[in-house]
């Protein structure tokens, strides 16, 4: 099986086939899985196996198995245990049907974790489903370990465990009237990474919140960055494209700052980060290894990551 064999390998989508990785490089390691075409959401389970939305609609493939019918239009994939749950836009899940808008699912091990507005779902590997009422969250960012999700919005974090036991942990001030704020999250270890933006404009974000780190053992807080309102996880870093591409480590410690003065866009593995300059013709694309800071440049193409 492709991705039993390469566990450790970076993936990508080059030509119509999955394609374990060089991560210094992003040269080809072996001949890959073919695939169909790519339609929507990608998800690895905790085991290493990888699921893809294909075409057409109802499909999902789990590479290097088989290709399954979901009933539904995957918009969103995550794995409970040996289970592969794929939920649709509409709420549509094998077993059910979820409050729409959904806006997030992630995987913790156990279960697949779903956010919709003002509810959160947990779907076991026997496929049976637990709903908690969230009133009044809503663009929320999402993350989950074995023990509970944490659902982060303007006003704060819930800590939800699987019972469905709803706890505030944080409380944060709200922003103006009128306005739509959003954010998002992810779990390093026992820190949550927190961002998003509390004024939205058309053309992005006039106001961000800032990213923020939180440590989910003593609920303490802090402002890393207060113009970021985005980040990237990749592996055990934080990868911020702001003023070129920032790197910090889980415990809030800037690594890197590289290409600094320039609007970028990423794309992340686990070991590296991958950035070519927007706007600028024939810019190439850098390998930044986010142990040591070490740039290699890359030919033009590089392939979808996964």
């Amino acid at each position: 099986m492709l991705v039993a064999a390469l566990i450790g390998a970076l993936f990508g989508v080059e030509s119509g086939r999955v394609m374990p990785l060089d991560p210094s490089t992003l040269r080809p390691v072996g001949r890959g899985e073919a695939i169909a075409p790519m339609r929507g959401p990608v998800a690895w389970s905790p085991g290493r196996r990888l699921a893809i939305a294909v075409r057409p609609a109802g499909r999902v493939q789990i590479v290097g198995e088989r290709t399954v019918e979901t009933g539904t239009d995957a918009a969103f994939l995550a794995w409970a245990g040996r289970r592969l749950v794929a939920v649709g836009s509409d709420g549509a899940v094998a077993g059910g049907r979820l409050p729409t808008p959904v806006e997030s699912a992630v995987s913790t091990g156990e279960h697949a974790v779903v956010l919709s507005r003002g509810s959160l779902a947990f779907i076991s590997s026997t496929g049976a489903i637990r709903q908690v009422a969230l009133p009044g969250v809503a663009h929320a960012g999402l993350a989950a370990s074995s023990r509970a999700a944490y659902v982060a919005d303007a006003g704060g974090v819930l800590e939800v465990t699987p019972d469905g036991t709803v706890t505030r942990r944080l409380i944060m001030a709200w922003p103006s009237k009128g306005s739509q704020p959003w954010r998002t999250a992810a779990l390093l270890g026992d820190t949550l990474v927190v961002a998003g933006c509390d004024k939205p404009v058309h053309s992005g974000c006039a106001r961000p919140s800032g990213l923020r780190l939180i440590d989910t053992r003593r609920w303490t807080s802090r402002v890393l960055d207060s113009q970021a309102s985005w980040f990237k996880r990749a592996g055990r870093y934080i990868v911020v494209e702001r003023d070129g591409l920032r790197v910090y480590t889980a415990d809030g410690i800037l690594r890197i700052h590289a290409l600094r003065g320039s609007d970028v866009a990423a794309q992340v593995g686990t070991t590296h980060a991958y950035a070519h300059i927007i706007g600028a013709v024939g810019s190439r694309t850098r390998a930044i290894d986010l142990r040591t800071g070490t740039v290699r440049m890359l030919p033009a193409r590089v392939p979808y990551l996964l």
